[in-house]
């Protein structure tokens, strides 16, 4: 719900029907009708349960009763859980919105807090990345984007979170295969006061010259 959900909970659409099977399940447990249609070349869920299902994910998940895109969250149920729950809702968010090309795993929100929330959870699993803002010329204003590149980040995130479409676990493994290092997330930034304390305990002059 949180990627290709309706903001009002009454659908969840995707062109892979294969992303939409857990949804299918879930509404069955709850007892809750489901209706699956095709529309547009997309598979589409609709709740026929009435707002049960909506008000379950707005007081559980902090799903927003506003326009989803600009109020999604990350719900603070999937912040205290352990790492199999968070890697679960990870990979069904990559699932719906991330997009994976040659270079790197790039996903994008106009929530700002979602991306900046997102950012922190992956660094439980020891997977840095970068973020920063883009127009979205669609929508005519900046969205938030977060990007996972470097062979270590990809590894990591194949073993801990993964996803579950077909086509976008294949496109990691080839990504993975390359074995390729990305110095933008291969480091770990230090602030300038933390390099001038190193500096001075070590006894080095404010200006090395040709050390390099």
């Amino acid at each position: 719900m949180a990627g290709d959900g309706c903001g009002s909970g009454e659908s969840i659409t995707n062109e892979r029907k294969e992303v939409l099977d857990p949804f299918l399940e879930a509404f069955n447990l709850l007892d809750i009708s489901p209706k699956l249609d095709l529309q547009d070349d997309n598979f589409r869920i609709i709740n026929c349960g009435g707002k049960t299902f909506y008000y379950l994910m707005h007081n559980l998940f902090e799903f927003s009763y506003l326009k989803k895109s600009n109020n999604l969250l990350m719900p603070k149920i999937v912040e205290v859980s352990d790492n199999l729950f968070v890697s679960e809702f990870i990979s069904g968010y990559f699932d719906c919105d991330a997009y994976v090309s040659d270079r790197n795993i790039e996903i994008s929100s106009a929530s700002e807090e979602m991306i900046n929330k997102l950012q922190f959870v992956l660094l439980n699993f020891g997977i840095l990345s970068n973020k920063f803002k883009k127009l979205n010329k669609k929508y005519s204003k900046y969205y938030n984007y977060l990007t996972i590149a470097g062979y270590e980040d990809y590894k990591k995130f194949y073993e801990n979170i993964g996803f579950k479409i077909s086509y976008k676990k294949t496109l990691l493994k080839k990504l993975i295969a390359k074995g390729v290092s990305n110095r933008k997330t291969d480091i770990i930034p230090i602030e300038n006061r933390n390099i001038k304390d190193l500096r001075v305990k070590l006894g080095l002059q404010q200006n090395l010259g040709n050390f390099w």
